[in-house]
This record gives C-alpha cells, structure tokens and sequence, in this order.
C-alpha cells in the first residue's frame, strides 16, 4: 500500500439519559421491532452534531423535549480496519416536565416511558418485547441515581464544524502522577499544597498498621482529601499490615461517595485481605444499597 492513505470513515452515534428532576425517573423507549426496552439513542445524520443528533432522537423515539445537561460517555471502537464506531452518550433533563412521553406507535418506536430503577430491573429477564434490550438503561440509571460524576458540556459558539464538544474538566479522578497532573492542567503545586498533599509520599505506609494518606482519608471521611490524593496519583490500592485497601475501609463505613471515587480510579473489589475478605464481601454482609450496587456494578 505504500504511503498511499485510506479514506477512513466514523459512524456516529448520540444516546441520551433523560432523568424527570421531580420523579427521578428515567426515560425508557419500547424500540420497533420488538427490540424490547432501551434508552433513547440514534445515528448522527450526515451534516448533523452529536447535539442535534441527541436532541432529535429523543423526540422522535420518547416524543419528549430535552436539554442536554452533560456527557457521561464518549466511546470510540473500530468496527473494521476502514471504518469505526463513535458514541456520545449524554445526560438529560425534560425541558417541559410535564411533558408526557409518546404513547402511539410509529416507525421510530412502539412508545415511551417514565421507569424508575426498580420497573428497570423488573423487566430484566422478560422476554423480548416486554424486557430491556440490553443493559445500559439499568447500568446508567443506576449510575446517575447513585449520584454519578457527569462531565460538563461545552458546545462550541465560535462555528458549527470547529467543535461539537469540549471535556474542559477530565472529572474528579485523575490517576497518573502529580507531575503529568500539572502538565495537563488538570491541578497545580500551589493547589497540592493547599490541600495538603505531600506529593512526594503519597503512598508512604505508616505505623505500626502501615496505613497511607488514602486510608488515613478514607477512615475520617474526608471526601474531598480522597479526590485530591487520587488526582496526585496516590495508588488506590495499597494495603495496610492487614492486606485491606482503601477500598476495604470505604466499603465498611457505608461511604458510597468514596467507594464511587476509588472505583473510578481502578480500586478492585476482588482484593483480598490477610483474612481473605473482599471489598465485595464486606459489602455483601454490611453494605448499604447504594455501596452493593456500585460494587456489583463494577464487578460486570
């Protein structure tokens, strides 16, 4: 083939999870076909945005009007050596709450619903048209009602083609070293100092039980802390004398805040401790819903 260069093209695609701010409910399409149960979701059209995209699929599938409130997801994945797959999976509120979701079939779908989790996960097994096509409606549902990191959304306003979108903030959880953090503008050495990181020991074991700053962190519930040590680069699963990893420490107190952070940075639900317990057993016998969930989640 030589220098010789391959016209290579992209398939996009907007999905979109719509959350009722009142009810919390999340809105379900009935896909044609008898497809079954799924979130409102399309093909970018030739000469569209991820956004337009977004926001005319949504009312062609749910007959709902949304406002895009954030990304949660950008994937991108080759179908082909010549060809590839691009998702923007987006957050969404209804622009008019009272606004009802479709009710009479048409070709673009059978109808729409406002389901909370619990109607998600009782159509999880159904058959065909009556379950869930697949399972991003309950894995994202779960997600967002758990209080799930959403990025920001920036359109661009300077020309249509210059930008569909920018991620100014990476979100809460930066995992690499406080060096690469700086270079990429993602923190600052004045802003490590001030939230009292020693960047040079962030994994230092200590005492007597060998804790590091992250478990230190995680026992006083220091939210904040725990974000700002993961941004470091501090690694998320060192142990203590006992083998138990923040994770561990997390999953006891019932800190679905922390547990969410540390998961987001690579923690792994399987580690066991001197005692053989994992962070996933812990939250089998002690954890409250929202900790099982985000566990269990993280373990598909």
């Amino acid at each position: 083939m030589g220098d010789k260069r391959i016209a290579f093209q992209t398939h996009g695609f907007a999905v979109v999870v719509c959350r009722h701010p009142v009810s919390g409910k999340f809105l379900a399409v009935s896909e044609s076909r008898g497809r079954g149960w799924w979130l409102p979701a399309g093909h970018v059209d030739y000469g569209q945005t991820f956004v337009e995209a977004a926001l005319r699929e949504t009312q062609e599938e749910a007959g709902v009007d949304v406002t895009l409130k954030g990304v949660l997801a950008v994937e991108h994945s080759l179908t082909s050596p010549e060809t590839a797959r691009m998702r923007v999976i987006f957050y969404a509120e209804p622009t008019d709450i009272h606004q009802a979701p479709k009710s009479k079939p048409d070709r673009e779908s059978e109808g729409a619903e406002w389901l909370s989790i619990p109607e998600i996960e009782a159509k999880r097994g159904l058959p065909l048209p009556h379950g869930l096509r697949g399972e991003e409606l309950l894995r994202w549902g779960v997600y967002v009602a758990g209080g799930g990191v959403i990025g920001p959304l920036t359109v661009s306003r300077s020309g249509r083609y210059e930008g569909i979108f920018r991620l100014n903030d990476p979100g809460p959880v930066y995992v690499g070293t406080a060096a690469e953090a700086v270079e990429r503008g993602l923190s600052s050495p004045s802003h490590m100092q001030q939230s009292g990181i020693d960047t040079a020991n962030l994994d230092r074991h200590e005492g007597a039980k060998q804790w590091t700053p992250l478990h230190r962190a995680v026992a006083d519930g220091a939210e904040e802390r725990v974000r700002s040590l993961l941004l470091a680069g501090a690694k998320p699963d060192g142990r203590t004398h006992k083998g138990r990893t923040a994770l561990h420490f997390a999953v006891s107190r019932n800190n679905d805040v922390i547990v969410r952070l540390l998961l987001l940075a690579g923690a792994d639900p399987c580690a066991a401790d001197s005692e053989g317990r994992t962070p996933a057993d812990i939250a089998d016998s002690v954890g409250d819903d929202k900790v099982l969930r985000l566990i269990q989640l993280s373990r598909e």
